[in-house]
């Protein structure tokens, strides 16, 4: 009967906690390089693993793929990290939300990867687009008072005569 052992190793300075392997403790593993998990796959284990919706899981996939396929933004999403960012969205966070919180980055990096999504792939959350949207209809109908406000405000202590 043959006997297997598999192992994973994150070796290398940019893991923390982790010191380069010994040569001969090395030279007794097989070493297979493997690539992330197919997006069918990868969709289904979202599904089953955090219970996040068919919509959540589709875009959580569209949007790690579109991390993963930038070689300008330095960053490994592994197949944990994507199961962390459906666990946030599964217990109610947004996509940006939930990529800020999982994302162990700089906030550099972090800000590149939100804006990329959002120039790449279009990915705008629907409560900023409705704040947005307030604040211009505010801004609209409180112009005239804001106006007469800030002409208040740069005579005050001056004694004007009607």
């Amino acid at each position: 009967m043959e006997s297997f052992f598999f192992a994973t190793l994150n070796e290398g300075e940019q893991y923390v906690g982790t010191e380069l392997v010994d040569p001969a403790l090395r030279d007794r593993f097989y070493v297979i390089l493997m690539d992330y998990l197919p997006n069918p796959v990868e969709r289904e284990v979202l599904l089953k693993k955090t219970g996040v919706t068919e919509a959540n899981a589709d875009q959580i996939i569209s949007a790690v793929n579109a991390i993963r396929s930038n070689p300008e933004m330095a960053i490994d999403l592994s197949t944990r990290t994507t199961l962390m960012i459906g666990e946030m969205m599964a217990a109610g966070a947004s996509l940006r939300q939930a990529l800020v919180t999982s994302l162990q980055t700089n906030k550099a990096t972090l800000e590149s990867i939100l804006l990329s999504l959002q120039v790449q792939r279009g990915y705008v959350e629907k409560a900023d687009l409705e704040y947005l949207r307030l604040a211009v209809e505010l801004l609209a109908s409180n112009s005239v008072s804001v106006h007469r406000r800030d002409a208040e405000e740069s005579f005050a202590g001056h004694d004007l005569q009607d």
